[in-house]
């Protein structure tokens, strides 16, 4: 996947792409407890109080972060320091104690056991779900969510457990 991405988007420029934004930027900070806009309640319409769900990418937690208080724990797979760090913020400001971060690159990290994968901007050119489903492999994930950018066509992909 690494060779996949170099090609598509060139190399990984060096630093931390979020490491200058403000902790107030919008990308920083979002209040989990906020009400869900319609996207995040159709995500939430299929989280069970016993889901380990892990966010591949998953920044400061604006999905993930609401979704935790609806769940067993929330993975917070994330690279950037900066989004980790707002990550971890959001979640005390809001109380939210069932909430981990690895601060690491998902390409390189061990597969965190989950049974719901989150998404976004990291499935195969073809749009099958195999980058997410690779990730957990072996790990009892019983569906893998997509979140697409505005503007996108969303899916919704289910995974046999």
């Amino acid at each position: 996947m690494l060779t996949q991405r170099t090609r598509l988007r060139g190399r990984k420029p060096p630093g931390d792409l979020f490491a200058g934004l403000p902790s107030d930027h919008p990308l920083m900070k979002a209040d989990p407890r906020r009400p869900l806009d319609p996207n995040l309640e159709i995500i939430a319409s299929y989280i069970q109080p016993d889901d380990v769900i892990v966010d591949v990418g998953g920044g400061a937690g604006r999905i993930s972060l609401p979704l935790a208080l609806r769940c067993r724990e929330v993975i917070n797979v994330e690279p950037s320091i900066a989004m980790g760090a707002g990550f971890r913020a959001n979640a005390d400001q809001a109380g939210i104690s069932n909430a981990r971060l690895v601060e690491a690159d998902w390409l390189t990290v061990d597969p965190p056991a989950g049974t719901v994968a989150l998404v976004n901007h990291i499935l195969a050119t073809d749009g099958r779900p195999r980058t997410p489903v690779a990730l957990c492999t072996g790990n009892a994930v019983r569906r893998t969510l997509r979140r697409e950018p505005r503007g996108y066509r969303s899916a919704l992909y289910h995974t046999r457990s």
